[in-house]
């Protein structure tokens, strides 16, 4: 996060009113006078509103121009929407004519800054107005620069996949490996890294033939069936790392087996044969690593009470809003 300081400046409107006529000078007088000093009145950072507006606001509120109280001058700046007004005097005595002039906070009524200046009659007085003029815009105070922090939020770095890649609802596990081997389970997730689920499966069938010696007798050939093909029904938990697309996992099994075949038939030199149910139960452990909702493991996989084998598998996690999104909505 990166704080910085802007600067930020109040815009500022500023309203030269008409000046007022004293003795032994006329109102048109007083006028040409007003408007030659607002030509050259312009405090920096300050807009001058423009004539016209000022006698409009003038007229709405019926003041009398010219001649205005304190009270006036503060309607005046919220209608006009400025900050400071200008007024002044025009007066003429022994052949001269003064000049004052004032510079009021349109909110206060406090007199900021005030001058004056005088001039011969006969003699030009646009030049000297220009001077008054420049004098009093020098005398007013520029408005306020307000320093503000503005705070800057730097550009968040692109995060990894989410390591919730799972979310915490139910999927359908379909699961595939060698030796032939089918399940699908119903599975739910607990946490973003445990899982807990049940379903069933099938396994394959094999033949053996086995070739014993007697002592003292000839060797004869000993065959047997072992049953694979069954339904394993099973229970599971299973723990990962955080997912981020990649992650490892370790999944355990506990359930029974049930065949659905001769699970166990000796056969003898004789030809005799001997047939043995193995329903049993069974516990798996699988460990791999995930890509999303892909998951490949190494296993071992009890077939029957007297073999374990190690098993290749490949499953993937399909969540049940999908399915239920596809079928039903």
């Amino acid at each position: 996060m990166l704080l910085l300081c802007t600067l930020h400046l109040q815009a500022q409107r500023v309203a030269v009113l008409e000046f007022s006529a004293g003795a032994g000078i006329s109102q048109s007088d007083v006028e040409s006078i007003s408007s030659i000093f607002s030509t050259y009145f312009s405090p920096r950072g300050y807009t001058l509103v423009e004539r016209s507006q000022i006698n409009n606001a003038i007229r709405e509120q019926n003041f009398q121009r010219g001649n205005y109280t304190g009270e006036q001058i503060a309607q005046l700046g919220r209608v006009l929407g400025v900050s400071h007004i200008v007024v002044g005097d025009v007066t003429y005595a022994v052949k001269e004519y003064n000049v004052d002039v004032r510079m009021v906070n349109a909110e206060t009524g406090e007199i900021i800054a005030k001058d004056g200046i005088t001039w011969r009659e006969g003699s030009s007085y646009r030049e000297t107005l220009r001077v008054l003029a420049e004098r009093l815009a020098a005398m007013v105070p520029e408005p306020v620069v307000a320093v503000e922090p503005v705070v800057e939020v730097k550009p968040a770095k692109p995060q990894k996949e989410n390591a919730r890649f799972y979310p915490t609802e139910p999927s359908l596990r379909f699961t595939t490996g060698v030796p032939l081997y089918f399940a699908l389970s119903y599975d739910y997730q607990l946490t973003p890294s445990l899982m807990v689920g049940a379903g069933a499966g099938i396994y394959d069938v094999e033949c053996h033939e086995t070739t014993y010696y007697s002592s003292g007798r000839s060797p004869y050939d000993y065959y047997y069936i072992s049953g694979r093909l069954g339904v394993p029904v099973f229970a599971e938990a299973e723990l990962r790392t955080p997912r981020y697309g990649w992650s490892l996992f370790l999944n355990a099994q506990i359930g029974y087996i049930i065949h659905t075949k001769h699970n166990h038939t000796d056969i003898d030199r004789w030809g005799n044969e001997k047939t043995s149910i193995y329903n049993h139960l069974f516990a798996q452990l699988t460990a791999g690593v995930s890509y999303q909702h892909l998951n490949f493991g190494i296993g071992w996989a009890p077939t029957s009470p007297q073999e374990i084998i190690i098993a290749l598998q490949v499953s993937y996690n399909l969540p049940v809003r999908i399915i239920r999104k596809a079928f039903f909505d």
